[in-house]
């Protein structure tokens, strides 16, 4: 399975009678990418189909590539659910926490380009 929901999740689902999920990253909020995850929902041609804990989960195969050893939580923020994502592959969260992006953090990739520039070996026509 590319992930996997905690157990208090997966009772949570099954004890309000949720027997199918289908869970999707989508574009969107600060960081870039948000979880959806659509109870109920048909799977899809082409989605990849698991049964966790007796509720059939359903994600599309790049997402499930995306996805690979993360764990899916919900969970009660502030008076509101929400869907929290765990995975080794975030590497920012905007400050809600409901969005991420994957890869290298954008601080950092900044540093790196400018690094880059500084010690790139090439020139402007014209310099010497």
């Amino acid at each position: 399975m590319p992930f996997s929901f905690d157990s208090k999740t997966l009772d949570r689902l099954r004890s309000s009678g949720v027997e199918r999920v289908r869970v999707r990253l989508i574009s969107g909020g600060c960081a870039g990418t948000k979880l959806s995850v659509e109870t109920e929902t048909p799977s899809k041609p082409g989605d990849e189909v698991f049964n966790m804990g007796g509720i059939l989960v359903s994600v599309s195969q790049s997402d499930a590539e995306r996805l690979s050893d993360a764990k899916i939580v919900w969970m009660e923020k502030n008076g509101k659910e929400t869907w929290l994502l765990i995975s080794k592959g975030i590497r920012e969260r905007c400050g809600c926490g409901t969005s991420f992006s994957f890869g290298i953090p954008t601080k950092k990739l900044g540093a790196l380009k400018a690094l880059y520039a500084k010690n790139s070996p090439r020139t402007r026509i014209g310099e010497k």
